[in-house]
């Protein structure tokens, strides 16, 4: 399912020696947006279950930003 205000993202990897690592960067277009995806608890991350299965380990909370600045253009965007 997709959320009604998510406007796209990014998964980021890194091919480390022992490790690949991935950093999952979403967009939504608003914080309360994003409260309505990802429920009361938003700093719980929230894995689709055939993502989860693929992970060896994950961070236990999800770390949220602000956009304050955009370097590429992505018409529509609410910044």
């Amino acid at each position: 399912m997709i959320a009604r205000h998510y406007r796209g993202g990014y998964i980021l990897r890194s091919d480390g020696p022992r490790e690949v690592e991935f950093v999952v960067v979403n967009l939504f277009d608003s914080l309360d947006a994003l409260k309505r995806f990802a429920g009361p608890d938003y700093t719980v991350p929230v894995f689709e279950p055939e993502a989860k299965k693929l992970l060896s380990r994950a961070d236990p909370l999800a770390m949220h930003y602000e956009v304050r600045a955009c370097a590429v253009s992505t018409p529509g965007l609410a910044i």
